[in-house]
């Protein structure tokens, strides 16, 4: 997949760069609502030493890339928290990550370029999101890359036209909209 909307973005440099979006103004948004989270991301990690942190939601959600593979981790999910699915990522190319959460807290769904690479039961509430700030990138295992176009919705179905950004920000059921132009580094 390619990115439609990315010209200019945010460089990381795997060091300790990170984009903090405090929880205090979206209420309990990540606690008993639906909602998606949509962000283009572009990975420069080759996994060596370790992977790199794209995502998280406090200490209690996280998405790493390492080389082709992400691995997404989840304190609450039903059976094995951390799962990791290889060969999903290609290196150097951007890619859409779409987080979705059902209304009634029973599942988290991860997509990758409009392709779910993940279902996950999970014991609702979204235990451990409520007031949890979103990060992108992070001072451990920091990330290595490019992001585009930040986008929290309140609703876990998005507008497929979403993908097809920029949004003019007016969008129904757009909480937070990000659009990271600024073409230098964090």
């Amino acid at each position: 997949s390619k990115a439609q909307c990315v010209n200019r973005c945010l460089s990381f440099d795997g060091v300790d760069d990170r984009v903090l979006i405090s929880n205090g103004g979206l209420g309990d948004l990540f606690g008993n609502s639906s909602f998606a989270i949509e962000l283009w991301f572009y990975s420069t990690n080759t996994c060596s030493p370790t992977s790199s942190r794209l995502l998280s939601l406090a200490s209690n959600f996280y998405i790493d890339v390492c080389g082709t593979s992400i691995i997404l981790n989840y304190p609450y999910m039903l059976g094995n928290p951390i799962k990791t699915y290889p060969s999903t990522i290609v290196p150097n190319t951007w890619h859409l990550l779409s987080i979705r959460s059902n209304s009634n807290g029973s599942s988290i769904s991860t997509l990758i370029d409009g392709a779910i690479a993940s279902i996950h039961l999970v014991l609702p509430p979204h235990v451990g999101f409520i007031s949890s700030d979103l990060i992108i990138g992070g001072a451990v295992n920091s990330w290595m890359g490019k992001i585009d176009e930040l986008k929290i919705w309140s609703t876990n179905n998005p507008p497929v036209s979403s993908h097809n950004c920029p949004c003019s920000g007016n969008e129904p059921k757009l909480l937070v909209y990000i659009p990271f132009d600024d073409d230098f580094g964090v």
